[in-house]
C-alpha cells in the first residue's frame, strides 16, 4: 500500500522499455504466451546483467535514506533527521516503476535481501502485487483493450507478478555471484559494504 508518509519517492528509471508489458502489447498484440514469457524473464535477467549502475544508485539511495533518518548513535549517524519521530525508527522511501512490478519487484528483493528475509517471504511478497494491484490491472487492460481495439482477455497474464520471472533474475545473480548476498555485496555486483550492509540492518531491523 502507498503511504502519503512513506518518505522520498524515487522512480526506478532503468535503461528499459519504461513498462515492458505494455510495451509488448503495443508493439505486438497478438505475441505467443511462450514468447511473452520468455521475453520477459530475459529482461529480469537483464536487470542483473546489464544494469548495475542503476540498481548501485537505487542501493545508495536506500542506504542513505536509512542512515539520514537513523535515531541519534544509531548506524554511525552523529544527529537525527527532522523527519525521525523522537526514538523512533524512520529512514521511510517509497519507490515504483510503472506496472508495479518488474522493476519495483526487483528492487524490493535486494532490499529484503539485504535485511537478510528469506528467498520464499521475498517470492510471496513479490506475489502480493497480484492481489493489491488486480483491480488497477483490470482497468488497464479494459482501457488498452478499448484503445486497440482487440480483445485483451488472453493477455492480462502480463501485467501480472509470475514465480518463474523473478526465479529468472536469482538464477542469474546465483550463476555469476554465487548468491543474492554475494551480488549485493560483490564489487564486481552492486558493492554494498560489510560496514553499509552491517549499519542498514542495524537501523531497520528490530
Amino acid at each position: 500500500h502507498e503511504r502519503a508518509d512513506a518518505g522520498p519517492s524515487l522512480p526506478l528509471s532503468l535503461s528499459l522499455p519504461p513498462s515492458l508489458p505494455l510495451f509488448l502489447l503495443s508493439v505486438c498484440p497478438q505475441l505467443k504466451r511462450e514468447l511473452e514469457q520468455d521475453l520477459l524473464e530475459h529482461i529480469y535477467v537483464a536487470f542483473v546483467a546489464e544494469c548495475s549502475v542503476e540498481w548501485k544508485e537505487f542501493l545508495s539511495q536506500v542506504l542513505h535514506s536509512a542512515s539520514e533518518n537513523a535515531a541519534p548513535g544509531e548506524s554511525g549517524s552523529s544527529s537525527a533527521s527532522e523527519s525521525a519521530p523522537a526514538g523512533g525508527k524512520c529512514g521511510a522511501l517509497s519507490f515504483q516503476c510503472t506496472a508495479g512490478k518488474d522493476r519495483t519487484g526487483f528492487a524490493a528483493m535486494l532490499v529484503l535481501a539485504m535485511l537478510g528475509v528469506p528467498s520464499d517471504v521475498i517470492m510471496e511478497d513479490y506475489l502480493l502485487s497480484n492481489e493489491l494491484q488486480h483491480v488497477s490491472n483490470t482497468t488497464v487492460m479494459d482501457q488498452l483493450g478499448e484503445k486497440l481495439k482487440i480483445d485483451v482477455s488472453n493477455m492480462r497474464h502480463l501485467l501480472y507478478a509470475h514465480p518463474s520471472l523473478l526465479n529468472a533474475a536469482v538464477a542469474a545473480i546465483e550463476a555469476k555471484h554465487g548468491s543474492m548476498l554475494g551480488y549485493i555485496t560483490d564489487i564486481k555486483g552492486l558493492g554494498v559494504t560489510p560496514e553499509q550492509l552491517s549499519a542498514f540492518r542495524e537501523q531497520m531491523l528490530e
